[in-house]
C-alpha cells in the first residue's frame, strides 16, 4: 500500500472546512491511503490515538510543556481516542463526528483536524490545519506567512509519523 503523504484540497463538508469560512482563515489538509480495517470506528479511533502519540507529536508536546502551554494531566491521547476526553494538552475538542475530530486552542485563532473515510479495501486518514482571520483582517498573520512552507513541512511529517505507526500494527490500547 502506498503511503505516501500529499496535499489535497480539504473536503467542503468536513469540520474544518465549515469552520473556517471567513474570508482570510488559512487551512490546509494532508492525506494518506492506508489498508481499510473491519470497524470505521475502530479505524478512527486508532488513527487519532497514533497521530496524537506519534514520537514527533510527543516531541511537540514536550514543548508546549516547557513553554507553559500544555498541562500533563491532559495530555491523554487513549482518552482523546475513544471520544472520553474533550481536553487534550492545549486543544480542546470543538466539534466531532463518527470519522472527524476538530480541536482548537483556546483563545488562540488555531484548529487542528483529524477524519478518516473509508472506501472498500483502502481508508484515507486526513490531517488539517486551520487558521482564523482575526479582527476582520483580509489575511493571516505576516508572521504565519512567514512560516507557512515550514508549517506544511512539519503538518505532512506529523501525519508520516501516525503512519510509520500504523504500518507497523501499533493500535489503540485497551
Amino acid at each position: 500500500m502506498n503511503t505516501n503523504v500529499t496535499s489535497c484540497d480539504l473536503p467542503s463538508e468536513s469540520l474544518l472546512h465549515a469552520a473556517t469560512q471567513s474570508p482570510g482563515s488559512y487551512r490546509d489538509c494532508f492525506l494518506a491511503d492506508v489498508p481499510a480495517e473491519d470497524t470505521h470506528a475502530d479505524a478512527f479511533a486508532r488513527f487519532v490515538y497514533l497521530f496524537f502519540d506519534s514520537w514527533l507529536f510527543r516531541l511537540e508536546l514536550k514543548i508546549l510543556r516547557i513553554a507553559g502551554k500544555a498541562k500533563a494531566l491532559n495530555s491523554d491521547p487513549i482518552a482523546l481516542a475513544n471520544g472520553q476526553s474533550d481536553h487534550f494538552a492545549a486543544w480542546i475538542v470543538d466539534g466531532r463526528t463518527e470519522h472527524e475530530l476538530l480541536l482548537r486552542i483556546p483563545e488562540t485563532p488555531i484548529l487542528t483536524w483529524l477524519s478518516l473515510s473509508q472506501s472498500g479495501a483502502v481508508a484515507q486518514l486526513c490531517f488539517g490545519s486551520g487558521i482564523l482571520a482575526q479582527d476582520g483582517k483580509a489575511h493571516p498573520h505576516w508572521g504565519f506567512r512567514a512560516t507557512l512552507r515550514p508549517h506544511r513541512m512539519y503538518s505532512a511529517s506529523l501525519l508520516r509519523a501516525a503512519l510509520a505507526d500504523w504500518e507497523r500494527g501499533k493500535t489503540l490500547p485497551q
